[in-house]
């Protein structure tokens, strides 16, 4: 019943046709997965002839099996997935899910899950006014973790549920939206991302500030560390470790995983997409779409009556020239620019002019530095700070002031709320042109640069006291900005337009085939990881390549502790520095499995070795470096790299000098295998090298004669190289890498040893630079 279910809600068909076969041909090499397949496609019965063609096919050369073991993050983010649509098949199958709602012409049924009013957020405000808008398009349930704190308007208009809840229901959904910010109240999105995706409205980009809180209040004391790695690879955590954690959080976004995690982004500004592609990759900065801001506070035209009796009940004059700064006082907001402006300029012995900064200093340096600059200039000065303003007492004095100057630096990739509010009520604003803020039209703002000079601000605040026509002119030209653009009524159909199709190029191949599995509920463990290995190779990689650097030989206790720190020193000088677009992981084979040197790396770097060692993921276009020369005859170590190559890893492997080659190993694996340790170690290395690199001729021309010598053949692939055993020149001789080969369909590798069946060519021959 749970298939007839199912396939009358598919849609589009032809949709999950290409999906069903995509995955057909990503799992085809497992034969246990077969009956997983069959059943998938037997959804869509005109599928069936084709799929008993391909699977009676010859079948393809074989490959080490991949036998159940740790999960890395990847393939753990969807197997939890896959898990829970599962127990939601097995006890409490949703009625009228997913694509029914699309199929029958109904709206789609979204799960909302934001800050809302009154919470005394931002967004919150923001998303009381975007409901109004989208559910026009959706049927929406709102998700938040305090329902007992939400105004009874959304609940009487919405139904309202807790996090728990979703996650228990979230394949009831055709969307799920998630309206990220950098603050407390978004601490429970982090994991309800993973378990349950969406799209993410990312109202800041930087979310390291609340990853940080949450390490420091100890709520999460391994969240902070794994951001910064996960996004920023351990360059990041050296720098932690170096320069503090609150100057990582101020340098570096953390928010690799939300993008990753989420099925599109959608943000305000062209600035947030240039962080997205600056600090990971442009295939992150193209799964951002901009969508208008739509703005919250929308007034009617002010009568000079009603002005004049809120001034009049603020304390203010008619005829007063008042300048103001709206927000909270920080660094981040440059108010210390724009108090020396105001003291060197002549408006501040102008008995007609005022300067108020509407809003809160923080608790630190700058703040109370700012307050008792303020206090020293006297009563006379006409500065004033008003402290913690409300939402009534903002709004009064967004009807009183005459300009506004919004300064930013160090922008977080948000978009600020503060200005469009100046803007619809038509005040006008000096800004610097900074973050989001370089984007808004010239004709709308008064733009300054963005590393501006006190004396540019000075004349700009000067200029518009002494041209008040001018300067309401200005005021009316961003009211009309904001009407044409950013009003919820054009920023409604506009969210519902970047949803749709984000959902269309992300979510909707992947949901439905989540929603096939959901339901098939007597899935058994190994089956759904089977089935999400393969429904990882139709995600596309959204991360930078990985050098993998292979610590294992580093804690052979037969190793000198010369040769040790040698290689250890390398280790920490490659991660310190990255090369551009590269992330550098050490890397340990554990008997079993490969892992990441995580806790003994983070030990290192003289941080709390909180992150677990978790399994490697590799994709193709990595690069597998062995510091000390791993021991390949172990079955496991060679096995996985094979199959490492085989998915397109590059293999390399430092020498520095020969005596690794003769250490002891196990016994010969089949008499045909050569005795001479040397040989046996070189014939296990041959078939799997793409480059063998050594730090002195000398000694790459002692491989080479070795080689000559014994009659092992080189596969033509493998190069021999000499570099100098520094990490800046390493670095370069390793990102000037061919792509590697990979192997072609019908290759067949075994580890028995190829011996040379002809005379092999002289070393000076082959390899004339030795």
């Amino acid at each position: 019943m749970a298939f007839h279910a199912l396939r009358r809600r598919l849609r589009p068909r032809t949709r999950l046709k290409q999906a069903i076969f995509a995955a057909a041909a990503a799992v085809k090499r497992r034969p246990e997965l077969t009956r997983q397949v069959i059943r998938l496609v037997r959804l869509v019965p005109p599928l069936d002839a084709r799929l008993r063609r391909i699977l009676m096919r010859p079948p393809e050369p074989i490959t080490p099996p991949r036998a159940p073991g740790p999960h890395p993050r990847e393939l753990a983010r969807m197997v939890t997935r896959l898990t829970l649509a599962r127990e939601v098949a097995r006890h409490s199958a949703p009625q009228g899910a997913g694509v029914a709602r699309l199929s029958n012409g109904r709206r789609p049924r979204m799960a909302y899950v934001s800050p809302l009013p009154p919470q005394k957020s931002g967004i919150a405000d923001y998303s009381g006014v975007l409901l109004q808008s989208l559910r026009e398009f959706y049927d929406i349930t709102l998700i938040n973790p305090d329902a007992s704190n939400i105004d009874p308007w959304l609940t009487a208009d919405f139904p309202l549920h807790d996090s728990e809840w979703l996650v228990r229901n979230g394949y009831a959904f055709d969307r799920v939206m998630y309206h990220f910010g950098n603050s407390t109240f978004h601490t429970h999105m982090l994991d309800l991302l993973q378990k349950v995706p969406g799209v993410v409205v990312q109202h800041d980009f930087y979310l390291s500030g609340l990853r940080l809180w949450l390490y420091n209040t100890d709520e999460d004391r391994t969240g902070w560390y794994d951001a910064l790695r996960y996004s920023h690879g351990w360059q990041a955590l050296s720098d932690a470790a170096k320069l503090g954690n609150d100057e990582a959080r101020v340098i570096y976004p953390c928010s690799k995983d939300v993008i990753d995690a989420s099925m599109g982004v959608l943000t305000h500004s062209l600035y947030s997409k240039r962080l997205a592609a600056h600090w990971y990759s442009q295939d992150h900065a193209d799964r951002m779409t901009i969508v208008p801001f739509a703005q919250t506070r929308l007034v009617e035209d002010q009568t000079a009556e009603a002005r004049s009796a809120v001034r009049e009940e603020l304390g203010l004059a008619d005829d007063e020239f008042v300048v103001a700064s709206f927000g909270h006082i920080a660094y981040t907001k440059r108010n210390d620019a724009l108090l020396d402006a105001w003291v060197g300029s002549e408006l501040a012995a102008d008995p007609k002019a005022r300067l108020v900064f509407v809003g809160q200093a923080n608790d630190g340096d700058y703040g109370h530095g700012l307050i008792k600059r303020v206090k020293a200039l006297g009563p006379d000065a006409r500065v004033s700070i008003t402290g913690y303003a409300d939402t009534k007492t903002y709004d009064k004095w967004l009807q009183a002031v005459d300009l506004a100057v919004q300064l930013r630096t160090q922008s977080r990739g948000e978009t600020s709320g503060t200005i469009f509010d100046c803007l619809t009520q038509a005040v006008p604003v000096v800004v610097n042109a900074h973050g989001w803020a370089a984007e808004l039209p010239h004709q709308a703002v008064i733009r300054l640069p963005d590393d501006f000079t006190v004396e540019q601000l000075r004349n700009a605040i000067v200029h518009a006291r002494q041209d008040p026509a001018a300067l309401r002119e200005q005021g009316q030209a961003g009211r009309s900005f904001v009407h044409a653009q950013h009003v919820p009524a054009v920023a409604g159909p506009a969210y519902r337009d970047a949803i749709e199709r984000n959902y269309a190029a992300y979510g909707d191949v992947h949901r439905e085939i989540l929603a096939s599995t959901a339901a098939v509920p007597h899935v058994n463990d190994d089956e759904l990881r089977e089935i999400a290995l393969g429904l990882l190779d139709l995600v596309p990689r959204l991360s930078k390549p990985q050098w993998l650097l292979d610590v294992t030989a580093l804690n052979d206790s037969s190793m000198s502790s010369e040769r040790a720190a040698r290689f250890h020193a390398l280790a920490d000088s490659m991660i310190a520095n990255a090369p551009d677009g590269w992330r550098i992981e050490p890397v340990y084979f554990d008997g079993a499995y490969y892992r990441y040197a995580n806790q003994s790396t983070m030990k290192r770097l003289g941080l709390p070795a909180v992150l677990p060692d978790e399994a490697v993921d590799v994709h193709a276009g990595d690069r597998y470096l062995s510091l000390g020369l791993s021991d390949v005859t172990s079955d496991g170590i060679n096995l996985t790299l094979t199959a490492w190559q085989r998915r397109g890893v590059s293999l390399n492997w430092l020498l520095v000098d020969a005596a690794p080659l003769w250490a002891p190993v196990p016994p010969p694996p089949a008499e045909h295998v050569p005795t001479d340790l040397f040989e046996v170690r070189l014939a296990t290395l041959l078939p799997l090298a793409d480059r063998i690199i050594a730090d002195t001729p000398a000694l790459a021309q002692t491989l080479m004669n070795k080689l000559d010598a014994t009659g092992l053949v080189r596969p033509h692939r493998m190069a021999v190289e000499v570099c100098e055993l520094d990490a800046q020149a390493l670095t370069a001789r390793l990102a000037d890498a061919q792509p590697t080969h990979i192997w072609p369909r019908g290759y067949v590798e075994t580890r028995a040893v190829a011996l040379a069946t002809a005379p092999s060519t002289s070393t000076a021959a082959k390899h004339p630079e030795l």
